[in-house]
């Protein structure tokens, strides 16, 4: 549960965000230090900035202008960027050359020295394909990505060129940390002769003004686990009750394939809707109700809960609700399913990039689209495009309904900087409950 301190705290660390990272970061330890919030609620505030969610959730204005696809604006951002790192002939005297220059020389590595001296080349060639418009735009939500000759332009907050990463062999025989984004030559040097087989890519952020070179490194290991873990939820294995009942008792649709889940989510919907229609359902429910009543002492009857219940519940389904939800089901078993084969396509044919936040806390291993992994190796597959918006109507009395928002302001409500009400769970009880407070327009 969170409490005013924390929702405070929260809120600054997301508007700091936009700005600075490493603000946001600083703030949130220095609110631990004083003692205004727990170790623990300021790491999770912090995962949310790593994991990029804010950059993906913020509504934003649109990039196109108009009369103008909004790749082509993005496109022409990055390219802009990209001559002026080059230098006005494309030759070397750029500031790209100038840190490729820094960093070959202090280099001895020489599968990581071939890497880096061609990245000037290979820059020049990404450039001549996109002006030409021969590229591919993995760009999703505020998430710009075009890439095009083993290089990806990634933008989130500012913009990153990555290149194709090369495999190097281990120098040791065990894993000593999972991956890094260095600095200097010095800096990948040392983590390279305790890392084991990893696989590594220059990359240039764009930052200040300016262009750096920095050094993307990531254990073979990790890359293997990737693997490892689509190829075990790849395709559909069939729902089976239990699993299914289980499931629905949590609230929580968990499925050991991914093209299982949209079905779950299907089956999860219809029992819901059964309370509506099936008479012996209606009755589970009213001695559930009884056994509550007797419970918390409250002065109702079953009946009068059951009704009201079913009542809201209907409203809810009157709304569209229900119909939305089976709908996104429908596109989340299709877009699971193939987004996980398509990654799994660009990890075995060595078609991926490895990506980073400016800190280094959150690794990206990327084709179409990206694998998130965090320190605490929790791994993540993003699906864009799921999404409805339903109006919600008035479902309870303003009054109780206050009364009812206060716990969600307390827990899993936040606001971000820009007004936008938001609410995040794996449960979809909670987003019914948390709907009963809501009279608006809403986007799930």
């Amino acid at each position: 549960m969170e409490g005013p301190a924390e929702l405070f705290v929260e809120a600054v660390a997301r508007v700091l965000a936009w700005v600075d990272e490493h603000k946001a970061y600083l703030f949130l330890m220095a609110a631990v230090a004083a003692g205004v919030v727990a170790l623990s609620a300021a790491l999770n505030m912090w995962g949310l900035v790593e994991l990029e969610k804010l950059a993906y959730a913020a509504v934003g204005a649109p990039f196109a202008a108009a009369g103008v696809k909004a790749d082509e604006r993005r496109a022409g951002e990055v390219v802009r960027l990209v001559e002026r790192a080059l230098g006005p002939a494309l030759v070397p005297g750029g500031a790209a050359s100038a840190e490729v220059e820094r960093w070959v020389a202090g280099l001895r590595s020489g599968e990581v020295k071939t890497a880096v001296a061609r990245a000037a080349e290979m820059l020049k060639g990404w450039l001549e394909a996109v002006k030409g418009g021969r590229y591919a735009d993995y760009s999703s939500g505020r998430a710009a990505r075009i890439c095009a000759e083993g290089v990806c332009a990634v933008k989130t907050r500012g913009w990153t060129i990555y290149f194709r990463p090369v495999k190097v062999e281990a120098r040791s025989g065990e894993v000593k940390e999972r991956w890094i984004v260095a600095r200097s030559p010095e800096e990948l040097e040392a983590w390279l002769s305790r890392a084991g087989s990893a696989y590594v890519a220059p990359a240039l952020f764009f930052t200040g003004g300016g262009v750096e070179l920095r050094v993307v490194a990531v254990s073979e290991a990790v890359v293997d686990e990737v693997k490892r873990r689509l190829e075990a939820v790849r395709g559909a294995g069939g729902v089976q009750y239990d699993a299914l009942t289980a499931s629905a008792r949590r609230g929580v649709l968990t499925a050991a394939k991914v093209g299982d889940v949209a079905r779950l989510w299907r089956a999860y919907m219809d029992g819901v809707e059964s309370y509506l229609t099936d008479p012996a359902r209606r009755e589970e429910l009213t001695r559930e109700a009884e056994r509550w009543i007797r419970a918390l002492r409250l002065n109702t009857t079953a009946e009068e809960a059951v009704a009201k219940g079913l009542e809201m519940l209907r409203a809810l389904r009157d709304s569209g609700l229900f119909d939305a939800l089976r709908a996104m089901a429908q596109r989340l078993g299709e877009a699971g399913v193939e987004s996980v084969e398509k990654m799994l396509e660009a990890l075995e044919g060595g078609e991926f990039w490895l990506e980073a936040t400016p800190t280094g806390k959150t690794i990206k291993i990327c084709g179409e689209k990206c694998v998130f992994v965090n320190q605490r190796g929790i791994h993540e597959l993003a699906l864009e495009g799921l999404s409805a918006e339903v109006q919600i109507p008035r479902l309870l009395p303003e009054e109780y309904a206050k009364r009812l928002h206060i716990g969600w302001l307390a827990s899993d409500e936040s606001r971000k900087p820009e007004g936008v009400t938001e609410m995040g769970t794996t449960q979809l009880w909670q987003l019914y409950a948390w709907l009963l407070t809501r009279s608006e327009r809403i986007k799930i």
